[in-house]
């Protein structure tokens, strides 16, 4: 079975990024291997419809897969077919974006999967939903401190979320403006002290997901780092 991962991957381009068209094509004969997805996809809570609206994968910065949204009258529904490509049978990662071709945003990396070959994600009676943006599903938003100055004072030394008793089982990943991951947690405890293998991690901005493994509910945003 295909294990999805809900993750959103800290790209260059920021969710929302304006662009003209992207020219994301992909040449299946490259390819060996394939595997199929079925999606629904979300621009500002509802559905996509328009036919240059698109969903693509990526494996680096090579496209995998283009899909746009077609109207199947059975269901009532605009659906994204989506074939994608790897020449390994499994265990390579592909990112998802999206391109909105009425306001002219791309939002990279709304989506992580594993590849795995002849596997089919989603049907059509009930299809992965894959959203711009990437708090339309949370219920409740984190009460999350937009900046901390671990300095060793005794005040915000830690990166602190308030509502913590809310969010029962989430995960909390923190990057660099590369994607680097920097910091990793289960159940936070609000001890990130803005370090990255015992060294201290310089004055800047840093970006968390805030997710719950198995859930579509996930948060994003920044952190500003003082000393």
């Amino acid at each position: 079975m295909i294990r999805v991962l809900v993750f959103c991957c800290l790209s260059l381009l920021p969710l929302g990024t304006l662009v003209a068209q992207p020219g994301w094509e992909v040449d299946p004969s490259r390819y060996a291997q394939s595997m199929n997805l079925v999606a629904v996809v979300y621009f500002d809570g509802q559905e996509a419809s328009e036919e240059l609206d698109m969903l693509a994968a990526f494996a680096g910065e090579e496209c995998r897969g283009v899909g746009h949204p077609q109207y199947i009258e059975d269901i009532d529904r605009y659906l994204v077919f989506l074939q994608l490509y790897s020449n390994e049978p499994s265990n390579e990662t592909l990112i998802l974006s999206l391109y909105n071709s009425a306001s002219g945003e791309v939002f990279p990396s709304v989506l992580e999967l594993e590849f795995v070959k002849d596997d089919v994600l989603g049907q059509i009676s009930e299809p992965l939903e894959i959203y711009d943006n990437v708090n339309t599903l949370a219920e409740n938003q984190p009460l999350v401190s937009p900046f901390f100055s671990p300095n060793g004072d005794g005040i915000n030394d830690y990166w602190v979320i308030g509502n913590l008793e809310d969010y029962s089982g989430f995960e909390l990943s923190i990057f660099n403006e590369y994607g680097e991951l920097l910091f990793q947690e289960n159940d936070y405890q609000n001890d990130w002290d803005g370090t990255y293998k015992g060294r201290e991690l310089p004055v800047g901005v840093y970006y968390f997901l805030w997710s719950k493994p198995g859930s579509a509910v996930r948060h994003t945003g920044s952190i500003s780092l003082l000393r």
